[in-house]
């Protein structure tokens, strides 16, 4: 919804989204597009991304007050980029590829957009990190490059306005994206035995959003986020019941197969089982009140 708030006629402010066409990116970029309007700009939503020509990229440019730059994801090209439609950088929204990547290279690239966004002096940074299960050290390399990039944050730039967002598994990891999401529905089916948290990458994009909307209430701010908390067995349920059909998913033989033989991944799911994601939902929905449930996701986004 369009802001009709006096905060409508004050200059837009400019706000700087990575990886603006993947999950969690293009959902900030749709929730800041939210507030604005054909005649009044709240956000000047600046998403970068490797092809502005891409149809994910063409859909985003076509919502009000949004804009593509097409860049490669080096930190310094994509401040320079931004910076060349105007200097102020009123936020950032700092998110890294794990997949196809390396421990040290996503470290590297998250260290270095908090560099960047300190240099720039922008008025909130903000990091989608993971929720670890508040455990020291969960040996899932997605998961320690985050804390890496979180505690450089935290001793390299102490005064860099900045609001960390931790998410757990997302629902959209489910999705109809093919035959991988129904591996890893097998998986989950095969491997995990105690109720899983998720969050709907939507849902980050309104946190985030919120947060850029009043930077002074979220610097220094840490919030785990998840919508929901329920066994594979109900998450199964509560899809038939609103799709009519089965959860898409293959042979669970398969995904115990995939997470046996792939040592990443069963790091991973053993992390599912113990100790498991542990947000705070009450909290979550005391920010946001309209977080999505599972069978909320489904209903609305499947």
């Amino acid at each position: 919804m369009a802001d009709t708030s006096s905060s409508a006629t004050a200059a837009p402010q400019r706000i700087l989204v990575a990886l603006a066409t993947g999950k969690q990116g293009s959902a900030v970029v749709r929730a800041l597009a939210a507030h604005n309007s054909a005649e009044h700009t709240r956000f000047a939503v600046l998403g970068c991304t490797r092809d502005a020509s891409s149809a994910k990229a063409s859909a985003l440019a076509a919502l009000p007050g949004v804009t593509l730059l097409e860049t490669p994801y080096d930190a310094a090209a994509l401040f320079a980029k931004a910076q060349q439609h105007g200097q102020r950088l009123d936020g950032v929204f700092s998110v890294q590829l794990s997949a196809d990547t390396t421990f040290e290279a996503e470290v590297a690239l998250g260290c270095a957009m908090a560099d960047e966004a300190a240099k720039a002096h922008v008025g909130l940074f903000v990091y989608a990190s993971v929720q670890r299960g508040d455990v020291d050290k969960t040996d899932i390399v997605h998961f320690e490059s985050k804390r890496a990039i979180e505690q450089y944050i935290a001793d390299k730039h102490p005064t860099l306005p900045c609001a960390i967002l931790r998410p757990v598994f997302f629902a959209d990891n489910l999705g109809d994206y093919g035959y991988s999401s129904k591996l890893f529905a097998a998986a989950l089916n095969a491997c995990v035995k105690r109720p899983l948290q998720l969050v709907a990458c939507r849902d980050i994009g309104i946190v985030a959003a919120k947060a850029f909307a009043a930077p002074q209430e979220w610097h220094g701010k840490t919030l785990a986020l998840a919508g929901d908390e329920l066994s594979v067995k109900e998450m199964a349920e509560q899809f038939k019941r609103v799709k009519g059909t089965a959860l898409p998913s293959t042979n669970s033989f398969l995904g115990l197969a995939l997470v046996k033989s792939v040592a990443p991944l069963r790091t991973m799911f053993n992390f599912f089982n113990d100790p498991g994601f542990s947000a705070d939902i009450a909290k979550c929905k005391e920010v946001h009140p309209e977080m999505w449930t599972w069978r909320e996701y489904v209903e609305h986004a499947w």
